[in-house]
């Protein structure tokens, strides 16, 4: 058992990774590192399983608290191999479940091992949506954008989730932060990024000093962007 390269994990694509070990890339789990391109039907078992328990503690309850109708469509925004699209369309009609994603091989394999009835779609090559606007009830999307490599990709994305979503309609999704807001902690640190960099600016101890700092980073397809609050609202607010 050999773990994945750093090549792997921060230079190939999201497409490559689901040609060459799928599950890994979605769930980086020890059982899968040596899955390949075709994972056995016990490791999908195990894979899928997971997401009915992701979906009970992250999904569900939201949706319960958004008053979800069986009426309702729902949109998850990088669904990869539909791990919980899957376990979504357990107690919602599959017909009303849908999945997007970047990789036309990740959605190949969500077609042929989720329920019967789910929509799969690949998002377009400028990064559009095949759907009317206001399409959607609730949109969620899962460690999705925290490696997304390029701003304007996290910023088209939220567009055309903002475009699709109708009105009243709800979102879940997460970002990967340097800093957990409102800032409780005075050595909070944030970002700024431009395209394929960010700057990580704050304090930090030095033999117990606070010294403020500030490093740039560059994005990778694991490491992705990190946009910091300010830039976060602005998208949300255009």
């Amino acid at each position: 058992m050999q773990r994945p390269s750093d090549e792997y994990m921060r230079e190939k694509t999201w497409e490559e990774k689901a040609q060459e070990n799928p599950l890994y890339g979605v769930m980086s789990h020890e059982q899968f590192i040596d899955s390949g391109a075709q994972p056995s039907e016990e490791d999908l078992s195990v894979f899928y399983k997971r997401g009915r328990e992701m979906v009970s503690t992250w999904i569900a309850p939201w949706l319960l608290e958004a008053n979800t109708t069986k009426q309702m469509r729902i949109l998850e925004f990088g669904c990869g191999m539909g791990r919980l699209t899957n376990a979504l369309a357990v107690d919602h009609p599959p017909e009303n479940v849908f999945g997007i994603d970047i990789s036309k091989t990740m959605i190949g394999h969500a077609i042929r091992n989720t329920a019967d009835g789910c929509n799969y779609s690949v998002i377009g090559d400028r990064g559009e949506f095949p759907y009317e606007n206001n399409f959607f009830d609730r949109v969620y999307s899962y460690a999705v954008f925290q490696h997304i490599s390029k701003k304007s990709v996290v910023e088209t994305s939220i567009s055309e989730i903002a475009r699709v979503l109708n009105v009243g309609g709800r979102l879940k999704i997460n970002f990967e932060m340097s800093f957990c807001p409102p800032f409780e902690n005075s050595l909070h640190r944030d970002t700024h990024a431009f395209e394929t960099s960010y700057l990580l600016y704050g304090w930090k101890r030095i033999y117990g000093i606070p010294v403020w700092g500030i490093k740039r980073r560059k994005a990778d397809n694991w490491a992705g962007i990190r946009l910091g609050y300010a830039q976060l609202v602005e998208f949300f607010r255009k």
